[in-house]
């Protein structure tokens, strides 16, 4: 629906903005991000983890504290 897409696109924009590793981010960032991602939770599907991914697929955001969030000691690269 429109406006599933347009919530979507909202929470990407949001978190690309913020930057890949969210915990690099002031906390006011980090939380518009998980403001734009609760608004878009309805939209989703109940099991996301079930649901096969096809093509290809960039890491946009990430709030891990570890390496999986694309930042090892003082570098940062992408994921």
């Amino acid at each position: 629906s429109l406006e599933r897409n347009d919530k979507i696109l909202d929470l990407l924009r949001t978190a690309r903005s913020v930057g890949q590793v969210g915990v690099l981010a002031p906390e006011q960032e980090q939380l518009k991000v998980e403001e734009a991602a609760n608004i878009v939770i309805p939209f989703t599907d109940s099991k996301p983890a079930r649901t096969p991914l096809i093509g290809e697929h960039k890491l946009v955001y990430s709030a891990a504290k570890g390496a999986s969030s694309g930042k090892i000691g003082p570098l940062v690269g992408k994921v």
